[in-house]
């Protein structure tokens, strides 16, 4: 049993680690257009109703946390860090050039539903980056892409909340914040019927058995494509009782629960992925070990707001 908690350990310990040596701390996309109305993310110009628009406002103030970031971290720009400048925080703002063809509708006449345009995509990023061995100060920042993370300000404060299942605990739900989740099912099915206790057994025990009870789990999500594919692992606790159905000669029939005491206390480490659809769904499943000697899976889906 040790051997096998501490190699959990080091799993759990190592994801910690290797999450944190080099994360970024905020990105924002949006397109500036020829009339100055600034779009979020990628969004057209325009809408699926060809409806004009403009989330200035919105954008402005996201651009406005990222220099206040920039002075909190101090951070330093790519060029800056590549001279020399040494922070913990370095900060890039790439551009591109793009082009809109817009939409004409032809028929007894020619309608312009949306404009050809030149629009200009932003990708502001904020780093974390880890201590190395480069030679730039003994930093490894050098190797930053902004092409090859992305971070949205929609998802970086996000909350989740969704049904989970797992084997023999039907009732469950998981929810979530900052990457941050705990998850809990619940089994109360021969609690519902009536139980019996006591300090010995009935006579006309089948055999058929049950666990009722609670399982719990706390864990992070670590992010192995920024929204799109996350990491849960967690940790937790399993609280059962094991039910034993009986039916007696005097024709009484039920489910024993011993003491009436939740006997079984178990550990639980799991781990799995979980899958992020159409930025506000997400699918999940985790192996679970149970008290270094049991296992199973569970499987989840739930919004993410």
């Amino acid at each position: 049993m040790s051997k096998r908690f501490f190699i959990i350990f080091t799993f759990f310990f190592f994801c910690i680690v290797t999450s944190y040596a080099q994360q970024i701390i905020f990105n924002l996309k949006f397109c500036e257009w020829p009339d100055g109305c600034l779009t979020y993310e990628s969004s057209g110009h325009y809408s699926p109703n060809h409806e004009h628009r403009n989330d200035t406002v919105f954008v402005r103030n996201l651009i406005n946390e990222f220099t206040n970031y920039i002075k909190q971290f101090n951070a330093v720009s790519i060029e800056q860090q590549r001279s020399g400048m040494v922070s913990d925080y370095v900060y890039q703002i790439d551009k591109s050039y793009l082009y809109s063809l817009g939409i004409t509708r032809i028929g007894s006449d020619v309608t312009v539903l949306e404009p050809t345009e030149n629009y200009t995509m932003y990708n502001y990023n904020i780093y974390k980056i880890s201590r190395g061995s480069g030679s730039n100060g003994g930093y490894s920042g050098s190797s930053i892409s902004s092409s090859s993370l992305s971070y949205s300000p929609s998802n970086s404060n996000y909350i989740l909340i969704g049904y989970n299942y797992s084997f023999g605990m039907p009732f469950g739900f998981t929810i979530g914040c900052h990457s941050f989740y705990t998850s809990w099912n619940l089994n109360i099915s021969a609690y519902s019927d009536g139980v019996t206790s006591g300090d010995g057994p009935p006579d006309g025990l089948t055999g058929e058995t049950t666990d009722n009870g609670l399982e719990f789990t706390v864990g992070y999500l670590f992010k192995l494509k920024e929204g799109v594919l996350r990491l849960p692992i967690g940790i937790g606790m399993s609280l059962t009782d094991e039910c034993q159905y009986y039916h007696d000669s005097a024709g009484n029939e039920g489910w024993y629960v011993g003491d009436g005491n939740l006997e079984n206390r178990e550990f639980i480490f799991e781990a799995g992925l979980q899958l992020i659809l159409f930025r506000f769904l997400y699918i999940a499943s985790t192996y679970r070990l149970i008290g270094f000697s049991k296992n199973g899976f569970t499987i989840g889906a739930g919004f993410i707001f």
